[in-house]
């Protein structure tokens, strides 16, 4: 996923068609849906096959939500797992809002949607999330919509990204007065 910072999602409230890099899920769903997401690592068999792969754990980080962790595993997702109570834990599953996804495994949640807007779920190390290791979750578009029209979000928007536009185009401002190393920020 790639996210321009000069351009921000909250910009494009109404599109349906989304470019693939910006990583979105997108469906409607009610205020009393759940949805439910399987996130794997890379399976032990690709490391294998890429000698430049670090392997490493994830902390995954979800915004707008705590999320119920229902399965973490050291082993590749197979469906047939959702049926096994010794993987996934449907009763009373811990609350989280990080959840470390395993070398060559996965994690499963799952979050109500009863808080409509554009969430990221990144790895909270900086330069994984600036690298991709991210999506997009926009939760009930038309609630956004009418959230972003009452409270007048498009000014304090504009202001904000008005602002950042400034900062990014005074070299003083970058690590390397060359070329700008654009990280996540989340």
């Amino acid at each position: 996923m790639y996210l321009n910072f000069s351009e921000p999602s909250i910009n494009h409230l109404r599109d349906r068609n989304w470019a693939a890099e910006k990583a979105l899920i997108f469906e409607n769903y009610g205020p009393d849906d759940w949805v439910y997401l399987i996130i794997e690592g890379i399976p032990l068999s690709e490391r294998a096959k890429n000698k430049t792969f670090v392997p490493i754990v994830h902390p995954m980080h979800l915004h707008g939500h705590d999320f119920f962790l229902l399965a973490q595993q050291w082993q590749s997702f197979n469906l047939t797992h959702v049926n096994d109570s010794n993987i996934f834990h449907f009763n009373n599953p811990p609350r989280r809002d990080v959840a470390l996804l395993p070398v060559g495994g996965y994690i499963a949640i799952a979050f109500k949607t009863d808080n409509p807007g554009i969430w990221i779920l990144h790895c909270h190390i900086a330069w994984h999330a600036s690298s991709g290791l991210a999506l997009q979750i926009f939760e009930r578009q038309p609630d956004v919509i009418k959230q972003s029209q009452q409270l007048g979000w498009a000014d304090q928007t504009n202001k904000v990204c008005a602002k950042w536009r400034s900062w990014l185009d005074n070299p003083k401002n970058w690590f390397d007065s060359v070329a700008f190393q654009e990280d996540s920020g989340i």
